[in-house]
């Protein structure tokens, strides 16, 4: 038979709320972030995020590694757009391992890093590694991994990552990654220590 008229409200409902997620999207591109910077446990807000995620976790099959470093000091960040930052990267890391894999999440600190980009002096910046072993990325698309609309999900809007890219640079820190086709990839966000 033909799709019923409920097949087709269903279908339209999906596609409107895509089109609403890309218009959010684009709008958290476009303007500057408000931040609301307060001192925060890394290791709260990491486990937070860990824990909205935790039916995916037992769905795909995924082992979840913590290397946490219980001596950090508290970071300075928004609540929320790090959590934002901190849930992408995790659910692009059990994207990338659809038939099960291993996520580890560490946590370091490195002392008088100079971050050159922003323009800020010396001081201490915590780093919280996102690894995965999926796939890696291809060395081809590395350079344009957080660049606008670049995608190679077939359902990916190409924002999610630089969103991330934006939010971390406005909280002074850097967001890299490295990765090794066929050897997985690793996500790394700096955030500054709070005073």
């Amino acid at each position: 038979g033909s799709p019923s008229i409920a097949q087709y409200t269903d279908l339209m409902v999906r596609e409107v709320d895509r089109v609403n997620l890309l218009i959010e999207q684009l709008l958290d591109l476009s303007r500057p972030a408000r931040l609301k910077l307060v001192s925060l446990n890394v290791h709260e807000l990491l486990d937070d995020v860990l824990l909205l995620e935790r039916q995916s976790l037992q769905e795909k099959r995924l082992a979840l590694k913590k290397n946490y470093d219980p001596s950090l000091p508290l970071i300075r960040g928004d609540r929320g757009k790090l959590t934002q930052v901190f849930l992408n990267l995790v659910k692009n890391a059990f994207q990338a391992m659809p038939d099960g894999g291993c996520l580890t999440v560490t946590t370091r600190i490195e002392t008088g890093f100079h971050i050159r980009e922003v323009g800020k002096g010396r001081g201490n910046f915590i780093w919280v590694d996102f690894e995965d072993n999926g796939p890696g990325i291809r060395q081809d698309d590395l350079p344009h991994i957080f660049s606008p609309f670049f995608t190679t999900k077939s359902n990916g809007t190409g924002l999610g990552l630089a969103i991330c890219y934006r939010i971390v640079k406005e909280h002074g820190g850097l967001i890299r990654v490295e990765s090794v086709e066929g050897r997985g990839a690793t996500f790394s966000v700096s955030v500054s220590v709070a005073e």
